[in-house]
């Protein structure tokens, strides 16, 4: 059982389209970028506009909570629609230094200037020493921060919208009720490994020497 809601802001009027919709994709990714969930839609006289709220839910589940990117409309009113959640608002780029800060003040931090909602951050507990980031992206930053506690910690956090606001959850905790192996409904798999992308054997790090004028590699 499916429900899509749309919520206009302006006039508070709510459409449930769900019988309208002929077609739903959600996208989640773990790191570095927002939920994203595409539909077509019969518009059939229904009027929202970009930014206005969208709502997807599964057997009363909630799966999306995010707003209204991209339309497209055809001649014969049939509509395109892209909404992301919170996640998309920290592409902003900043400019920061912190200093003895935890991955998860770190966050709060940048969602409290961005003026986004936050719902339950997870306390990563490493203190990062220093980390300084000259107009990067929000959602960058906070990856980087989240690195840092992996390589620190050994542990893994994941940051999403719940729907509430922006939440941190440690991947230990996504638990699955669902089983690959034997007696499971997997009827086929594959695995895919590679060396071709995002890997390297070395590092070379390079630093302005001013009383040279040269580089220090």
């Amino acid at each position: 059982m499916y429900e899509l809601l749309i919520a206009n802001k302006e006039s508070g009027q709510i459409w449930d389209v769900s019988s309208s919709v002929t077609e739903v994709q959600l996208e989640t990714v773990r790191k570095g970028g927002p939920s994203k969930l595409s539909f077509t839609l019969l518009s059939n006289g229904i009027s929202f506009s970009q930014g206005d709220i969208i709502r997807f839910s599964s057997d009363g589940e909630l799966q999306f909570y995010g707003w209204c990117f991209t339309k497209e409309v055809d001649r014969w009113g049939v509509m395109n629609v892209t909404c992301y959640d919170r996640v998309r608002y920290l592409k902003a780029n900043a400019t920061y230094a912190f200093y003895a800060l935890s991955a998860s003040t770190i966050i709060k931090q940048i969602a409290d200037d961005l003026q986004i909602e936050v719902s339950d951050i997870a306390e990563t507990g490493y203190l990062i020493p220093s980390m300084i980031k000259t107009d990067q992206s929000c959602i960058d930053i906070i990856q980087d921060a989240l690195n840092q506690t992996l390589l620190n910690t050994g542990k893994i956090y994941v940051l999403y919208d719940n729907g509430d606001g922006l939440s941190l959850k440690a991947a230990d905790e996504w638990i699955s009720e669902y089983l690959i192996g034997d007696r499971s409904l997997l009827t086929d798999y594959s695995l895919k490994t590679d060396i071709d992308a995002e890997t390297y054997n070395s590092i070379k790090l390079v630093q302005p020497n001013q009383a040279t004028g040269m580089n220090d590699v």
